[in-house]
């Protein structure tokens, strides 16, 4: 018995010594911005279009892939994905308008984005091209208050700039 109480003595002397030399310490340091989640709206970095040429039929294509794991079939389905070009400005991109305004089609798939056009987009080396594509996903388009009241059919419509104020500026215009 005697022993029992001894032991149970040391465990309530070890128990409050563990609490009271507890204390909340100060915050460590803030880590490194995650990847964006599967509800985000993504913007790939600005690139340098370098179409490459072929004949269909009788007619001119030129065509450039670009690799975007972002794409899922769950946003083909439910989600958006627009394309925007500009031009290049030192390290500004500037004169950003729709890539559809411009004759550019945004094709998206599983993976990827494909930018179409019937006429050279990149032989002009004094105003270069660069291309940009936006994905957003079908649940950021019900859960964000930024989309709330607003149709597909009329997100695809936006200018860059009215996307961009909607997305809270998030859309850099810087090139690097």
């Amino acid at each position: 018995m005697k022993k029992l109480l001894h032991v149970s003595l040391v465990a309530i002397v070890v128990a409050l010594v563990g609490i009271s030399g507890c204390s909340k310490g100060s915050k460590g340091d803030t880590g490194a911005q995650g990847p964006a989640g599967p509800d985000s709206v993504y913007h790939s970095p600005w690139a340098q279009l370098s179409a490459t040429g072929t004949i269909v039929g009788s007619d001119s294509l030129y065509y450039e892939d670009f690799s975007a794991s972002v794409i899922t079939q769950r946003i083909l389905d439910s989600g958006i994905v627009m394309g925007f070009v500009g031009l290049v400005n030192g390290s500004t991109v500037t004169d950003i308008a729709s890539a559809s305004d411009e004759g550019l089609t945004t094709d998206a798939f599983v993976g990827g984005v494909e930018v179409d056009a019937n006429y050279n987009f990149t032989t002009n080396a004094a105003f270069p091209f660069v291309y940009r594509y936006v994905v957003i996903p079908g649940s950021a388009l019900v859960t964000d208050g930024a989309f709330q009241g607003l149709s597909k059919e009329t997100i695809k419509k936006m200018n860059y700039a009215d996307l961009n104020k909607l997305l809270g500026n998030t859309l850099s215009i810087q090139t690097n």
